[in-house]
């Protein structure tokens, strides 16, 4: 439906779409769990456990690229991180 200025409202409003990133490992395939929060009278109310993921700067499937990556894959080894002098491949 046009506006007032005969423009579609599409048109008008050129905004970015926020990207949302999912809370997943991408090595690992971690996600968040689901459990319980238990105060000390006992209400019990549901929570979400997050995996610790952490933005990192690795070789994955021999490309440089910025990850999502748990805590665990990082300390294991299971990642190369690449400095940031390295150019991409």
């Amino acid at each position: 439906m046009p506006d007032c200025h005969g423009q579609t409202r599409s048109k008008q409003h050129k905004t970015r779409r926020l990207v949302r990133m999912s809370k997943v490992c991408e090595i690992c395939g971690k996600k968040p769990m689901v459990g319980n929060h238990v105060s000390h009278a006992h209400n019990v109310n549901k929570r979400r456990f997050n995996p610790n993921l952490q933005r990192v700067r690795a070789r994955h499937q021999g490309q440089v690229k910025k990850i999502m990556a748990c805590t665990r894959c990082i300390r294991s080894g299971k990642i190369e991180k690449v400095p940031r002098g390295e150019q991409k491949n």
